[in-house]
């Protein structure tokens, strides 16, 4: 587990949980359609595969965030046993740095946020498009955000070990094919707003 950033977990975990509930209601429910089209008076972009990208890399990153505790219990035994010359241990993956509390905060705002919305929309303050939107938003600051606390860990270790900079090659690979077909598809129809909102 030495060298990848709890914090950067629980952030992706953060922007994927979101990002699978903007495209999964975007693109199931009639409801937020129907809002869609009164906001915007088009369609939502939302195709099959934005679902099953945002399910499957929130699956992917939940069973990272499993295998990072796991690791972590492991190790502090095997570093308490006296076997090996040491782990960071439970406690420090629990709570131990400053940015691990930032991102706990992020996410406990992120939830309060998110459910103040849903309760205003029970007394018809507000529409579920706009709790779908804060999420989307969400996402986006998570993404802007989410490799500052694996930097900080870097440089704090002088070191990459542990850390794969594909990720970072792949996640940016896969938000420039995801644009790109955002683009692709308001040109086939013709209409832009899936793409200015």
């Amino acid at each position: 587990v030495t060298g990848l950033s709890l914090d950067f977990l629980i952030l992706n975990t953060l922007g994927f949980t979101c990002y699978s509930i903007y495209n999964t209601t975007l693109y199931y429910s009639s409801t937020i359609r129907d809002q869609y089209k009164q906001t915007f008076g088009g369609e939502p972009q939302v195709k099959l595969n934005d679902v099953a990208f945002g399910i499957h890399a929130l699956g992917v990153t939940l069973i990272t965030l499993v295998q990072y505790g796991y690791y972590t219990v492991v190790n502090s035994h095997v570093a308490t046993s006296g076997t090996s010359n040491g782990s960071s241990g439970v406690s420090d993956a629990i709570g131990g740095r400053k940015g691990r509390t930032v991102s706990m905060w992020i996410l406990v705002f992120t939830v309060s946020s998110a459910i103040s919305l849903y309760a205003s929309t029970v007394f018809g303050h507000t529409w579920i498009l706009d709790v779908v939107y804060f999420l989307s938003l969400v996402k986006m600051l998570t993404s802007l955000v989410k490799y500052v606390p694996q930097a900080i860990l870097n440089f704090e270790r002088r070191s990459t070990v542990g850390w794969s900079i594909l990720n970072i090659g792949l996640d940016f690979l896969g938000g420039v094919l995801s644009f790109a077909q955002l683009v692709g598809d308001c040109w086939s129809i013709g209409d832009w707003s899936g793409l200015v909102g």
